[in-house]
């Protein structure tokens, strides 16, 4: 059961990948402000975090939903666990 689900997330990757780079690259280049304002866009594209750390640093969201990103990007990692275990216990001061 656990390896069918594994082999599903990767498909699912496999399929974000190739829609997500069937389009023209540098129209994600060119606009990194359309990603880090979209986080729902960031949540449905973990290949977005891997190529663009602009978008893993502002999206903390990102990091919980998808741990592949996690694991490809250690800026994510590092920014994601200050976010979701210190940020609340100083009050949201950082």
């Amino acid at each position: 059961m656990v390896l069918m689900l594994q082999i599903k997330a990767m498909v699912l990757v496999e399929l974000e990948f190739q829609v997500l780079f069937s389009f023209p690259q540098s129209s994600f280049l060119k606009s990194p402000l359309l990603v880090t304002q979209n986080p729902i866009l960031a949540v449905r594209n973990p290949i977005l975090a891997v190529r663009n750390p602009i978008l893993a640093v502002r999206n903390p969201i990102l990091a919980v939903r998808n741990p592949i990103s996690v694991v490809r990007n250690p800026i994510l990692g590092g920014r994601t666990l200050i976010d979701t275990w210190f940020r609340p216990l100083l009050g949201h001061q950082m």
